[in-house]
């Protein structure tokens, strides 16, 4: 038996993934009557495993207002917020990039920020701050991406069962300070990605899945 599930959502200034695997190995036995007539038997295990990714996307075209002629700085900021629920044998990973690009793909991006995480951790948020410059009237794009959101859960006879819970739904946050006075950014979607976001709240679904592998349902 096993179950893998995951969810994603994208809105302006934040990205938001849960993703989750449960497995339950199955012990068996194998008998026989020997050439005496007597039982033999050779205990087995059945390993199962299970997995889910999750990958989202978004981009929004942003307008930098101020003085006509001037250059402002910025600094693009990225929070990210996860955890890892491991229990048995099983790892997850999931990664965080914003950037501001040309949406036309001509030059290069103004800035980009980044944030990886190791398979396992329980980490608190973390928060990369990348300073740019950007002429007034000029218009980017704002990509955010949460890459390689995953969750895979093994058992072994020492670990019949597994579940491994991989949440960032607490969540990924983009927003940019504007360090030099007189400007002012504007977004197509009418997102302010100025103010910076409320802390996310604590995790609360690490076991969720891993119920759909004790009862072994399945879930594609």
């Amino acid at each position: 038996p096993y179950g893998a599930g995951a969810t994603a959502v994208a809105e302006p200034g934040s990205l938001r993934a849960l993703v989750g695997a449960g497995a339950a190995g199955t012990p068996y036995r194998l008998s026989w009557l020997n050439e005496f007539q007597q039982e033999e038997f050779l205990d087995l295990f059945r390993q199962a495993s299970a997995g889910a990714q999750a990958n989202v996307s978004l981009s929004d075209p942003i307008t930098f207002h101020g003085p006509a002629g001037t250059t402002g700085t910025f600094n693009l900021v990225l929070t990210f917020d996860r955890s890892f629920g491991v229990f048995g044998s099983g790892g997850g990973a999931a990664s965080a990039q914003s950037y501001v690009f040309d949406p036309n793909e001509i030059v290069p991006a103004l800035a980009s920020a980044s944030i990886s995480d190791c398979s396992n951790c329980n980490n608190l948020q973390q928060i990369v701050s990348v300073a740019f410059q950007a002429a007034a009237g000029s218009t980017w794009a704002l990509g955010q991406q949460l890459n390689g959101v995953t969750a895979n859960a093994t058992t072994s006879p020492g670990s019949p069962t597994s579940q491994i819970t991989t949440d960032v739904g607490n969540t990924m946050n983009t927003y940019i300070e504007i360090v030099t006075p007189g400007f002012s950014i504007t977004s197509d979607s009418g997102h302010d990605y100025v103010s910076a976001p409320e802390p996310g709240a604590t995790a609360l679904a690490l076991c969720a899945f891993g119920v759909l592998a004790a009862r072994g349902k399945s879930r594609a």
